[in-house]
């Protein structure tokens, strides 16, 4: 990523001239609105061999004599095919800027004419599968059972504008990206030919849209042809000091609402420092490989199967990891597992040694906590691991060290609950309270400390106190117990 911010604005001053506080300006946009392609999972090739070739692109557009940058395309084409499925955006990408260029009947000579675009087709045919590879794509999807695996990530598949997406503003970032270009579009329109900018874009703003898993793909589109457009302006004028005290201003006010808010709500399983987040489950699998008398097969929630196999792989065997394809026929059963609705089914059909279960698998969480025959013998920042046989181990009090966000120290709190361990939940609010410093999780963890104080006093028999105790945290809103409630409540009516 840094790589690609260092290219991208060398090109930007080297390539195209713009003045250097502009370059930084849509290089800073680019970097905001390209945040669902920068997680750390192998969609990052694609992320990187995408933006090379809108690259390339923008480059034969400016050149007058484009072969030089046009030549390493099928080769950039034939790297992709062979690393990331993802290079069907790539191909969509070049049929859309060769219709561009017909659009315009003024293609230069060398430009992006059929022979280049069937040369990018035909690279991606040099794989180990060759035209089964294209055909497996189509055969896929045209099965009865090819959206499941939408289901499990629908977050991902959701327009950029729903209500889950809101706080990561990629449409705010769109939608004015969208104004720039058109307001740029219609004023230079006819001075160049536009259509071989026009028709990629409408295309992959279109998809950047309607889906946040392809939202990164419009970013370097629209980053390069932006440069393209404004080429037609002197760039003295978009260097005075006024455009550049107003780009300051712009950088330094997203740049400082960026970090804020990853701070304060942080997107699900992250936090903003240091660390690998609550998507990989650290401790947890540190525990199972000092432990490795477990067994091999291991029950694991969807995204934890990655980083398990990066870890404790080949001889440790997962139920399921996020690429979900080589899982696809037991892929219904899994999600109906993971909502803990056929749990008897599921693991007498698979059967396993151990589990790691999220605690944002609740559901799951709890089937595995009522069965006789699994117990949990840890719990850590992300989940817990539960074993059919009984396994005696000291507690570690640091093992919660990791938690920073209070979204994260909910999940753990609950889970912990529904386990009834209130040593855990008490070792869990010690390391949480020199971590927690804003109002919302001071908020959380007040009401999280007065759940305990109620529990303990329930434990000394002061249920009056108990009572009133939990209803001032329930007030709160963020963890209520309503059965112990109800039952304390009742038990006050009977006095």
């Amino acid at each position: 990523m840094l790589g690609l911010v260092v290219v991208h604005y060398k090109v930007a001053r080297c390539r195209f001239g713009c003045p250097p506080v502009l370059a930084s300006g849509l290089v800073f946009l680019w970097l905001l609105a390209s945040y669902s392609g920068t997680a750390i999972k192998p969609e990052l090739f694609s992320f990187v061999l995408w933006n090379g070739l809108v690259m390339l692109w923008a480059d034969q557009l400016r050149v007058a004599n484009p072969r030089r940058s046009l030549t390493l395309a099928p080769w950039l084409m034939l790297v992709w095919a062979n690393t990331h499925g993802a290079f069907y955006f790539g191909l969509l990408f070049l049929t859309c800027c060769w219709m561009g260029s017909c659009l315009d009947k003024s293609a230069p000579a060398g430009g992006l004419n059929w022979r280049w675009l069937a040369a990018c087709w035909g690279a991606t045919l040099l794989t180990p599968y060759g035209w089964n590879y294209h055909l497996q794509q189509v055969t896929e999807r045209l099965q009865s059972d090819a959206n499941q695996l939408a289901v499990v990530a629908s977050r991902h598949w959701e327009p950029i504008y729903t209500a889950t997406n809101q706080a990561l503003h990629l449409f705010e970032y769109w939608s004015g990206m969208l104004v720039i270009m058109i307001l740029l579009v219609g004023r230079l329109w006819g001075q160049r030919p536009t259509w071989q900018l026009v028709a990629p874009n409408l295309a992959f703003a279109g998809l950047s849209l309607v889906h946040i898993r392809t939202n990164y793909l419009w970013a370097p589109l629209w980053f390069y042809t932006i440069l393209i457009l404004l080429k037609q302006y002197t760039w003295s004028g978009l260097s005075s000091k006024k455009w550049n005290a107003l780009l300051v201003l712009l950088i330094t006010f997203l740049a400082a609402r960026t970090c804020w808010e990853c701070y304060t709500r942080p997107y699900r399983g992250q936090f903003l420092g240091l660390g690998l987040g609550y998507l990989n489950p650290q401790r947890e699998v540190e525990f199972i490989e000092t432990h490795r008398q477990l067994g091999t097969r291991l029950y694991n929630s969807y995204e934890h199967g990655g980083y398990i196999l990066w870890k404790l792989g080949p001889e440790t065997q997962v139920m399921m990891d996020s690429r979900a394809f080589p899982y696809r026929i037991c892929f219904g059963e899994y999600l109906a597992f993971a909502q803990g609705q056929n749990f008897s089914e599921f693991t007498a059909k698979y059967p396993a040694d151990a589990a790691l279960i999220s605690w944002r698998d609740r559901e799951c969480l709890r089937q595995f906590i009522r069965h006789p025959s699994w117990h949990c013998i840890f719990t850590g920042p992300v989940g817990a691991i539960f074993s059919r046989t009984r396994l005696d181990t000291e507690s570690d009090p640091t093992r919660f060290m990791g938690i920073y966000s209070s979204d994260q120290l909910l999940q753990v709190f609950a889970g912990l609950m529904d386990l009834g361990d209130l040593r855990a939940a008490e070792e869990l609010m010690a390391g949480a309270k020199g971590r927690m410093v804003l109002g919302r999780d001071q908020l959380v963890l007040q009401a999280l400390s007065q759940h305990l104080q109620g529990l303990r006093q329930i434990e000394s028999k002061d249920y009056a106190g108990a009572l009133n105790t939990l209803e001032e945290a329930a007030r709160a809103g963020f963890y209520v117990n309503h059965s112990l409630l109800d039952a304390l409540r009742d038990w006050k009516r009977r006095q």
